[in-house]
Order: C-alpha cells, then structure tokens, then sequence
C-alpha cells in the first residue's frame, strides 16, 4: 500500500512540475514577445538608446526620403492626390487587405478641365510628387473613399500612410488659413515659401507645429502607464502634454507630470522625438525617474487611469507607428537610456 501511494505522489510531483514548467514557459513567452521578440533587433547605442531596427514608427519609411522643401512644380499624370475631410483621408482600400493606393492626376484628365492649374504642392516622397486639388469632386474618383485617420496606423505601404496623415496635417492648416484672422479678407499662397499672404493688411501665416512631451517615468524597474479620459483611444500610453508659452521642453515635463499624476521628477534623458500629424504634434520623448514618494494622485480629467507597471507587465499597443510605444517597448526590453 505504501508502495503505490509513494509511485502515486511521484507521479503528481511529474505532473505538477511539467505544468509548472509550462506555465512558466508560456508566460515567458508572452513577456518575449513584446520586448526581445517584438523588437528582435533593438541594440542600445552609446547614448544607452534604441536604435532603429525593431522600432519602425509611422515616420521611418526608409529607404524612402521624404522631402519638405517647398517647391512647388507642376503636376504630371503620375503626381500623387490627396484629399480629406474632418478626421478622415481619401484612399482606396481593399476589405481583405491594409494595403492602400493613391489617385493619381491621370485619373482625372478626361474629367476636370483645370486639373493641371488648379493644385497646392505639399512635398515629394523620392521622386513622387503630392497635391491637393481645391474643391476636388471626389465622386470622380470612383473606387476610393474617406477612412478615419487613425485606420494609417495599420495600412500598407508605411511610406504612403506617413504621406496621407503628413498632408492631412498641411490640408487642416491651409483650411484654417483661407481669411486673414486680422482684416478678415481672402489669404493667397505665397510663391517662395510654404506661407499664407494676406494682401490687404500684409499678414503672414506660417504652418503651426504644437510641442508636446512623451514622458516614460520610471522608479527602478517599474514605469507610469496611463489611459485617457474621454477619448476614442482606449489603449495604455505613456504621461503626455502640451507645452505652454514661456516654459522650456524640460518644464513641460515636469509640470505635466505634477499635473497628471502628482509627482516630482529628476534626471531627465532625452530619448527622441516624432512628428505626430494625427494631431498637428510634434513629439518629444523624455525618460526621467522619479524624486520622492511614488504615490500617484491622479487628474482623472485628463486620465482613467494611471499605474505602475513593471518591465515584464506592460501591455504594448496593438501598432508600433508611435513613440509612445515605443518608448514603452524600449523599456520593457531594458533598451532605455540610463
């Protein structure tokens, strides 16, 4: 009788150290696969930071070169149109697919007269050239259709996903910048320089960029992961805010911070930054740790939510195209500058 208890207890001690194992296994995994599996290449440069290679955001489209310079050439049957509406863009898209095309110019020469003198040039990929066309009649472009924006986080290629939310950012602005906002009166397009001209007062109007911070606060192994309040956006994200007039991009993050979660921080290390047209941003992304007690209060005007996360507990986004995520990923792979 003792003899079979003991062969029955060792084949539980089996059983239970083979589930163990698996477990551990499985959960080893899932961590993986968000920091060394996710982002297989990431090595940390001299600086203590990421380098590209697992982190690919909406704005790293090589080999591509995007090009801003304002000169703005003539259109041929290959330039590239783009078109919006409040929030959303102008391609086509296959059910099955996140892979998206463009219209091109071509596509209209039978069906708008002024096609070729009625355009504003916003900037070239390689060799391609982008417009927008003034009161474009979508319904000539049958096959394609308006898609929320924030559909280009997922879609194929990266570089023209990079371009369609690039000119709906230039698109919002020249919208805005039809009447001069001191006489009144209709703006023009300057000739030299990507500028809005008022002609009867002289006011010029230059594109508008907002600085914002992305801040990852961390205190050893654990960091800050939020939630908004409010938004469509229900993802975990790192603190993020705006800066205000006469501060530096270093105040920003620390009066953000006391504002959003009630804490003092210290060491601030730059990591990188982002143009973030889905919002007319640019991004800059700090590290800091944190000074003091760690105890959040937190603005729930701003936030739903705000905790701490250890390294292996981080729930990544389900796109690598910000540097939210990946600054977020950055330091679940321990590839954070120090």
């Amino acid at each position: 009788m003792l003899s079979i208890t003991c062969i029955t207890f060792v084949k539980f001690l089996s059983f239970y150290v083979t589930v163990h194992a698996v477990h551990s296994s499985i959960a080893f995994f899932l961590h993986m696969s968000y920091t060394e599996l996710y982002f297989p290449s990431c090595v940390p440069t001299d600086t203590g930071q990421a380098t590209k290679g697992g982190f690919f955001m909406i704005q790293d489209i090589a080999p591509h070169t995007y090009h801003n310079e304002y000169k703005p050439v003539a259109p041929d049957e290959n330039s590239i149109i783009l078109a919006y509406e409040n929030g959303k863009s102008f391609f086509r898209k296959e059910d099955s697919s996140d892979v998206i095309t463009l219209p091109r110019f071509r596509e209209l020469e039978d069906k708008a007269a002024d096609l070729y003198e009625n355009y504003i040039y916003l900037f070239s990929i390689d060799e391609e050239r982008f417009y927008l066309i003034p009161d474009l009649d979508t319904a000539l472009l049958p096959g394609y259709g308006f898609y929320e924006n924030r559909e280009l986080r997922y879609v194929q290629p990266q570089y023209l996903s990079f371009a369609v939310i690039t000119g709906y950012q230039l698109w919002f602005w020249y919208r805005n910048r039809r009447f001069c906002g001191c006489c009144g009166q209709p703006m023009i397009h300057d000739k030299k320089e990507r500028m809005m001209y008022c002609p009867s007062c002289g006011r010029q109007e230059y594109p508008v960029l907002m600085p914002a911070v992305i801040v990852g606060i961390t205190n050893g192994d654990k960091i800050i992961c939020s939630k908004y309040e409010g938004r469509s956006f229900k993802q975990y994200a790192l603190i993020a805010g705006f800066a205000e007039i006469g501060e530096t991009i270093e105040e920003t993050v620390h009066r953000e911070v006391m504002e959003e979660v009630g804490l003092k921080v210290k060491n601030l290390r730059y990591y990188k930054s982002q143009p973030w047209s889905f919002s007319g941003t640019l991004l800059f992304g700090f590290f800091c740790d944190i000074d003091g007690d760690d105890t959040l209060t937190v603005d729930h005007e701003e936030l739903s939510i705000a905790q701490w996360f250890e390294r292996d507990k981080i729930i990544g986004q389900d796109t690598d195209s910000s540097l939210t995520n990946e600054m977020m990923m950055a330091f679940a792979a321990g590839k954070e500058p120090k």
